[in-house]
């Protein structure tokens, strides 16, 4: 329970999550892991058009979707990298030097549970990236992380304010 795991995704209230992780690092002490996770993305289902169209016209398309796709998977990589230095710089402006930039591939709740040895608090926001900015509704990935997560977590809301009071949730679990 050493760190500050702060997941950012590039959404509308990353520099909000990245404030609150900032502000968490320096009142626990603890340095800051921002983590950003390249989950797979759902492929259209194009169809299986392979009784209709002849094999040298199914190869060229399935050359050409393998392209597409590793052009998808630079781009991703190049967002995360853009998006992680744009967090470290932000950091680094709010005088925090102890942290580190993790960017992984798979599934949010995998990532929580492979660094739930080194986790002192989970910093999220609230709605992510391809969520609508209603906040009356929580992202996708609360709910489970909620359920699963070991780790006090900070849920980040539109905006960050400096909190005055707090609530917990208490399930019975000896957690």
């Amino acid at each position: 329970m050493t760190k500050i795991i702060t997941y950012v995704d590039g959404s509308a209230i990353t520099k909000n999550v990245t404030d609150a992780a900032i502000w968490a690092s320096k009142k626990l002490n603890k340095p800051i892991s921002f983590v950003h996770t390249i989950e797979k993305t759902q492929q259209t289902n194009i169809g299986d058009y392979s009784g209709s169209i002849g094999l040298g016209a199914q190869s060229t398309l399935l050359d050409e979707m393998t392209k597409l796709d590793e052009q998808r998977c630079k781009v991703s990589l190049k967002m995360a990298d853009e998006l992680l230095n744009s967090v470290s710089e932000h950091a680094k402006s709010a005088g925090v030097t102890n942290f580190e930039l993790i960017k992984r591939h798979g599934d949010l709740l995998d990532t929580v549970i492979d660094l739930k040895d080194d986790t002192r608090l989970i910093v999220i926001g609230q709605n992510g990236a391809g969520h609508s900015n209603s906040f009356a509704v929580l992202g996708s990935h609360i709910e489970t992380l909620v359920r699963n997560a070991t780790q006090p977590i900070l849920l980040i809301p539109e905006t960050f304010k400096q909190p005055k009071s707090f609530m917990i949730a208490y399930d019975g679990r000896e957690t």
